[in-house]
This record gives C-alpha cells, structure tokens and sequence, in this order.
C-alpha cells in the first residue's frame, strides 16, 4: 500500500512539472521595440492590446522616438498603428508571433498614405571591455545613399540606402560613458544631418536617420538613438 501512495505522488509531481513546462513557455514574454520613422506622420500610437483602447490614454511615439513592448509568447499579437491626429483610421497593422525570450525592433516607415514594416530580430553585440555595439539605419525616404561617420573614429561604415540597416558594430569606448558626434554624408561627402551618440559602455544601440531631405526646400533630416536596452 506504501509503494502505491508513492506511485501516485509521483504520477502527480510529473504531470505539475510537465504542465508547468508548458504554460512556461507560453507565458515568457518576448520583446518587441516599435520605432516611428514615419516623417509626415510624427505622431502615432501603438495598440498591441487586440482590442479597442482608449488612446488618450496611451503615449504618442513622436518621429524617431520608440517604445518597448512586452508581448506574450508563441501566440498572434495584433498590432495596430494609428496617428495622434486621427485615432479612427489605421495606418499599419501586422500580427506578430515570437518565441519565449525573442528581442526584435519593428521600424515604421514610408509615408503615412503608405506605411511599410520593417521588422527585424536584434542580435546585439556580446561586447568586450571598451566596446560599444553600435548599428545604422537610413528611414528617409528621400536621402539616397548614405554613410554615418562618428567623430575620432576611424573605421568606415557601410553606405545605405533607404530601409538598409547596418549588422551591430564595435565601437571602441575610452570611458564608462560613450559621448561621440555623428555627421550623416551623402555619397558626394556632402553632411546632410548631425547628431550625437551617448551611450553607457558594453551596451548596444541604433543610430537612425529619420525626416526629408528636401521637404518644401527644407532639410529636416535628423540623427536619432534607439537604445537596445
């Protein structure tokens, strides 16, 4: 009768682990980063909540400004774009389904009439003493080719074109705070937009370049820094 009580109790702590095993690994949350380099829509919200919100509620991503979210795991999670001006009309929608632990970015971009998804798993840089991992996105639609140059920094960085992202690089840091200044070229060498890049050592992120080059005679390119933690 012993060895039968045993047998149960053993029968019922395999089925708890087992069971625990599964909602595991539905329930482990991934990570999605939604960035807004749309340029003429430069306020959107994001609703991931598969169901009608109140978005006066919700935060407004601005033009180059992001959000993380935290999505559940190895289920279809509905995205839902819209802008700050007009919370009836969708501008993008995209159901997204990611394994446990999964990190990805989705970058919005195009015009408002035509807003396309650019969505990509990140894989930072596991980086040594004095390195930064650092990576380059062009989101103007208008910019041609273009090559980011960071200050006192030798190596060359790809040319890139319009929805090109650059794989993470190794940026050498001299301090625990990464402070370097960033000039966007066109092929002909001509700056078309500045910046700034600050950044805690060992860390990764994103420099992107957002806006048009020529929007009614104006340059209103910009340089923006996507943190990736």
């Amino acid at each position: 009768m012993e060895n039968y009580y045993k047998l149960i109790i053993l029968t019922l702590l395999c089925c708890f682990t087992f069971s625990c095993e599964e909602n595991e690994e539905t329930l482990f949350p991934a990570s999605l980063k939604v960035v807004n380099g749309i340029p003429d829509a430069p306020g959107v919200h994001v609703n991931y909540f598969g169901r009608d919100i109140d978005y006066s509620n919700n935060s407004i991503l601005t033009l180059g400004s992001s959000t993380r979210l935290t999505l559940l795991s190895n289920v279809a999670n509905d995205l839902v774009v819209v802008p700050s001006s007009d919370t009836l009309s969708t501008i993008y929608q995209e159901v997204v389904n990611f394994q446990a632990g999964d990190v990805y970015t989705l970058f919005l971009t195009g015009q408002s009439e035509n807003v396309e998804g650019l969505l990509l798993r990140d894989e930072p840089l596991v980086t040594a003493d004095s390195v930064i991992g650092v990576r380059f996105i062009n989101l103007s639609p208008d910019s041609g080719e273009v090559r980011f140059e960071l200050t006192g920094v030798e190596q060359e960085f790809e040319t890139l074109s319009y929805r090109e992202i650059s794989s993470f690089e190794s940026v050498m840091a001299t301090s625990a705070n990464v402070f370097y200044s960033v000039q966007v070229k066109d092929i002909g060498g001509n700056s078309l937009a500045g910046g700034f890049l600050f950044a805690p050592m060992f860390k990764s992120l994103t420099l992107a370049l957002v806006g048009f080059r020529d929007n009614n005679g104006i340059n209103s390119l910009s340089v923006r820094q996507i943190n990736s933690y």
